[in-house]
């Protein structure tokens, strides 16, 4: 079973990758939005389950790690734009 998720998680991986250099029109901000909005629409009905705490141990790294994968994000998409493929994933 892990085997089949591990395929297709590098398969959905390298099609989310491919139609992001298709859609080079698009600019960088809105490809970052489109491919996550699906993700978020399923975690957050989990936010009215799930305590969070709200304490600075957790919030500060939690905002530090958002900031850090928002531009890792940003400029995987970008470089994804203007580079092969091969190069840059």
């Amino acid at each position: 079973m892990w085997f089949a998720l591990s395929l297709l998680s590098a398969v959905s991986k390298s099609a989310s990758q491919i139609l992001t250099k298709k859609l080079h029109a698009l600019g960088t901000l809105e490809l970052a939005a489109y491919s996550h909005i699906f993700s978020a629409v399923l975690i957050l009905p989990l936010f009215f389950f799930v305590e969070i705490p709200l304490t600075g141990a957790f919030l500060y790294p939690t905002a530090c790690s958002t900031v850090m994968n928002v531009v890792a994000i940003l400029l995987l998409i970008q470089a994804i734009k203007i580079s092969d493929l091969s190069y840059s994933i």
